[in-house]
């Protein structure tokens, strides 16, 4: 069965008094997964409880500041540390050609002449362009996932298909 939540960051720490919490983000879509009125689910317990956004301040590259309605006090807040942060999977999200990044990984990848080159182990996000891991029985290769080296994405059958140049593998 398909995963029809989304990880989008990990409660670090609290903020302030009022239950606002530091979050590592993990999303390429923050103005859209933290505006104000949006639900989010919170991962406790083994359940996802819906949380709805309050407030957010994009602190840097990597974290940011958000508050839920749901909790508003430091004590409440405080509960959260290290809680994981999810959407709800939307592919309206995504342009042509874009994919989750949980949607790659596990994804069997072959050469254009049906060479076996492994498995979609990660999807490592360079500052240059997003990279595939690859492994398989005998190596790990990291992919560029450029239209260069990426031919056909089928994401149904799991299948990525890459051409191979020199010094690739």
């Amino acid at each position: 069965m398909e995963n029809k939540y989304l990880r989008v960051g990990r409660i670090a720490k609290t903020v302030g008094l009022s239950g606002e919490v530091k979050v590592f983000s993990t999303t390429s879509f923050k103005n859209i997964r933290y505006k104000k009125g949006n639900k989010l689910f919170l991962f406790i317990d083994g359940d996802y409880q819906v949380v709805t956004i309050k407030s957010y301040k994009n602190k840097d590259a990597n974290f940011d500041t958000i508050g839920f309605e749901e909790y508003t006090t430091l004590e409440q807040a405080e509960t959260l540390k290290n809680i994981d942060i999810y959407c709800l999977k939307d592919a309206k999200t995504l342009a042509k050609d874009q994919y989750f990044f949980t949607d790659l990984e596990g994804c069997k990848v072959i050469g254009e002449n049906n060479e076996d080159v492994g498995i979609v182990t990660s999807v490592e996000e360079f500052p240059a362009q997003i990279t595939l891991k690859v492994t398989n029985k005998d190596k790990v290769v990291y992919v560029p996932f450029i239209k260069q080296f990426i031919l056909n994405v089928d994401i149904e059958n799991k299948i990525i298909i890459i051409k191979i140049i020199e010094g690739l593998l």
